[in-house]
């Protein structure tokens, strides 16, 4: 789901001087179904709430463009039985010089673009009404840190593969360490929009903040707004 973003511009530190290029307040939504088709029985549901901020600064050392950002989350299920909160945090460098967090056109493959984006994640809270939607107890705490990657392969306007890995280790000894992989196709049936896809996607591992195994296809009809 695409957040709502209110964005400040600081104008006044244009320049070759490191500054903060904006600052975006972004309450967003999200929803899920993971299954498991190893251990039937097993699916839970997944909605989840975020209020943060992302800051996007230049000129600082390493690279010249990066982006951070922390979430106040909220996960719960469709019934509103389970409670996790909890504090994210990611950072996301761009490089346009080597093409990270950017699209990079194929020269000698005039339809097909490239993009790939590498970040370091944190998350840590604590349950507080473990159900079968978390596979987590009561009362149980949990901080984890890591890398996660995702790219994509675009075909026009039309067609896009996708895979992203999430790796995060615990920081706290028994959080558990939360590993999953997604690969997938998107088809866009209109063109220069990519409100509307057409989705088949595989995804295998335990997932953040619940920690559910789930090893699932998904074929189905996707909206973005």
């Amino acid at each position: 789901m695409y957040p709502i973003s209110f964005h400040r511009r600081d104008e006044a530190r244009a320049g070759n001087a490191p500054h903060i290029q904006d600052i975006g307040l972004i309450p967003s939504i999200s929803f899920h179904r993971f299954n498991n088709s190893r251990a039937r029985g097993t699916s839970i549901d997944s909605l989840t709430f975020r209020f943060g901020t992302d800051i996007y600064t230049r000129n600082f050392p390493g690279f010249r463009n990066q982006f951070f950002w922390i979430n106040a989350t909220y996960d719960t299920d469709f019934k509103f039985e389970s409670s996790i909160l909890a504090v994210e945090g990611e950072w996301r460098p761009i490089s346009f010089s080597h093409e990270i967090g950017t699209i990079y056109k194929i020269p000698s493959l005039e339809e097909v673009s490239f993009y790939w984006q590498p970040w370091l994640h944190v998350e840590a809270g604590e349950v507080f009404n473990g159900t079968r939607n978390t596979t987590l107890a009561d009362g149980f705490e949990f901080a984890r840190g890591g890398a996660a990657l995702e790219a994509s392969l675009w075909w026009g306007r039309h067609l896009k593969l996708y895979a992203d890995f999430h790796y995060y280790h615990p920081i706290i000894t028994g959080s558990g360490t939360a590993r999953n992989v997604t690969a997938g196709l998107d088809f866009f049936p209109i063109p220069d929009n990519d409100t509307l896809a057409l989705t088949i996607e595989y995804e295998n591992g335990k997932i953040p903040l619940k920690l559910h195994r789930t090893e699932t296809v998904t074929v189905g009809l996707s909206v973005k707004f």
